[in-house]
């Protein structure tokens, strides 16, 4: 038997409010039935409502098409700000001035065409109701709210409301499709956010939450997610994809498995089937247009242990254990701009396949690369087969430096300057050719990663239109096989390679530079 909140006594009905202003999800459930029904949350949902009542400052939540972030954040929870006097002053912006006013028309009604609402939190006086703006006052509290709706063409500088500035932005789906074609587009995405709206907050406790749905590699919410992937905690991040890293929905009350396959099907059927990946899966680019299709890499991401003993290096892989040599690769950046040097360090066995030990992206000067390139060294007992790193053009330099890393800590490391493959064809582009053959080695079972290795998994997963490709990159390196070799080939070796290791010894000739 349901509970009738119509005939709740006094005490017991301010015993309600006070549980719902501790947890908007019981809010959501008694006063707007018809937003949330009786089907279980998602995982992600009960961030939202978290975020609803924690009311972190910055706030960016990236899900799927139909996963209720924008009734949850904006309609439940501007509702939740006016029931507990929370806000002043509320602008939500919206891709198109036409959806903004839906968006204000579906708060207008949960809130002065609620039954409950008004049961529970009493009438609000209407001081004004246009189309894109509601000013209302609580008749007890007299606390005033206003909530203002603009498309993201509109102007938000210098709006303000009874001398308030804005106490809660809210940016919801101003990415599409068709704003973001362009590098210049996206530029100005991220200056009206930035120089226009965000600059309108009120300086000690306004708040900006953005709400949507990867639509580019290089769009606004995909850099705020890969700088907090990166570390930057600038902004709360709740990150969702339709399904998890098992398949499996991850929203199964509303998108079963099956509905998911039938909507990839239907996508596919049409020649779309990046648009799902875009919309479900938060990945601008479909699986079947991917170089490394994200079942070739989940079933080559698996669990090792990297060990060094007696002077060899391991991995523990089950209950076996495996020898092999240790190769990095390294992809040198300018230390300018968004560029970044990339890692990555492989144990290659004596059936010839790579295993990933390390893979990370790292902003660094260019002075800074080698002195990073040394403490991998020690961390690895100096055991390093082979480095091999990109010489060409801007990074001739890097050589120089690797000799005077040499003589500054008297140790010789074996190195090699690799050409970059610049690939044939506008198609094909700088270094894409390069990273595209790992997709060979993954397809005869002689690449594997570590399932924890997220951002070269990405990288992978998005190529060619990946927002970053250093560590890829790295790893093409490290794996290249003009520079890389098993044990068991270490005595027969080609003749360059031969006379290659045994010019490089462990002394320096500190007159001279040479080895001995």
């Amino acid at each position: 038997m349901k509970l009738d909140f119509y005939t709740l006594p006094p005490d017991k009905k301010q015993e309600y409010i006070k549980k719902m202003r501790k947890d908007p999800a019981l809010y959501a459930k008694i006063i707007h039935r018809n937003l949330v029904y009786d089907q279980p949350m998602a995982n992600c949902h009960h961030k939202l409502y978290k975020a609803i009542y924690e009311r972190p400052k910055r706030l960016a939540a990236i899900l799927p098409r139909g996963w209720s972030k924008t009734t949850i954040l904006s309609t439940i929870g501007c509702s939740y700000d006016l029931a507990y006097d929370l806000e002043t002053f509320i602008v939500m912006i919206k891709k198109t001035y036409d959806q903004a006013m839906w968006d204000l028309d579906n708060i207008r009604s949960a809130v002065i065409y609620n039954d409950r609402f008004e049961y529970f939190f009493g009438k609000f006086h209407i001081e004004k109701l246009t189309r894109d703006r509601m000013v209302l006052c609580r008749q007890g509290t007299k606390h005033r709210t206003t909530i203002v709706s603009l498309g993201s063409e509109q102007d938000v500088r210098g709006r303000l409301s009874k001398n308030q500035r804005i106490s809660k932005l809210l940016l919801d789906d101003i990415e599409s499709e068709k704003n973001t074609n362009t590098e210049f587009q996206r530029a100005q995405i991220k200056k009206h956010v930035y120089s226009n709206a965000m600059p309108g907050l009120e300086p000690r406790k306004g708040k900006v939450w953005a709400i949507g749905t990867i639509v580019h590699y290089d769009s606004w919410l995909c850099n705020l997610l890969e700088n907090w992937r990166k570390g930057d905690k600038t902004w709360d991040i709740i990150f969702e994809q339709a399904r998890d890293k098992e398949g499996n929905s991850t929203f199964p009350s509303r998108f079963s498995n099956e509905k998911l396959d039938e909507l990839e099907k239907e996508y596919a059927k049409i020649g779309v089937s990046s648009l799902f990946y875009q919309e479900y899966m938060n990945i601008p680019i479909a699986d079947s247009d991917r170089d490394f299709p994200s079942g070739l890499i989940n079933s080559h991401a698996i669990e090792y242990e990297y060990y060094y003993e007696n002077n060899n290096h391991y991995i523990k892989l089950g209950g076996e254990k495996i020898l092999g040599n240790l190769f990095m690769g390294i992809d040198p950046s300018t230390g300018m701009g968004k560029d970044f040097t990339g890692f990555c360090i492989v144990l290659i066995s004596k059936e010839n396949r790579a295993y990933v030990l390390q893979a990370y992206r790292k902003k660094l000067r260019q002075f800074e690369i080698m002195d990073e390139v040394w403490q991998l060294s020690e961390f690895y007992h100096h055991g390093f087969s082979n480095i091999i790193a990109e010489e060409v053009a801007a990074f001739k330099w890097l050589r120089e430096a690797y000799d005077i890393c040499c003589r500054k800590y008297n140790r010789w490391l074996p190195w090699d300057g690799c050409k970059a493959d610049m690939g044939t064809g506008e198609s094909e582009g700088q270094g894409k050719r390069r990273i595209k053959s790992l997709a060979y080695r993954f397809r005869a079972d002689a690449l594997w990663l570590h399932k924890n290795q997220i951002d070269l998994i990405e990288e992978l997963l998005n190529h060619p239109k990946a927002a970053f490709n250093d560590i890829a990159d790295a790893l093409a390196y490290a794996t290249h096989p003009d520079y890389t070799y098993p044990p068991s080939t270490i005595k027969v070796l080609t003749n360059k390679i031969k006379s290659k290791f045994n010019k490089r010894k462990t002394g320096i000739d500190w007159m001279t530079g040479a080895p001995y």
